[in-house]
């Protein structure tokens, strides 16, 4: 029930932050414009520490070692810093 009231309460509140400015079709439109960019940013981050990594078969490893074995870390600098949020260390994230 309370999931169901934040989740209410923030589309009031992205109704009222938008709603004077664009209209109720403009406010709708922005978020699923949002959520497009937002969704392919969030398979970019996470896909570029584990799609480089090759791994051919399980070989009987367990899960926390095929972990290690397919996930690097992105090299660091100020924009993917900022841009992955700190995620481009997988290995540490993990």
């Amino acid at each position: 029930m309370h999931e169901l009231l934040w989740v209410m309460s923030f589309f009031t509140l992205w109704g009222l932050a938008f709603g004077p400015f664009l209209g109720g079709t403009g406010a709708v439109k922005l978020y699923f414009i949002v959520r497009f960019f937002e969704s392919h940013w969030f398979i970019w981050i996470t896909q570029m520490s584990h799609l480089p990594m090759e791994v051919d078969h399980d070989h009987d490893l367990s899960w926390f070692r095929l972990q290690l074995n397919s996930t690097c870390n992105v090299e660091p600098s100020l924009f993917n810093n900022w841009f992955s949020g700190h995620l481009n260390y997988q290995i540490e994230h993990q």
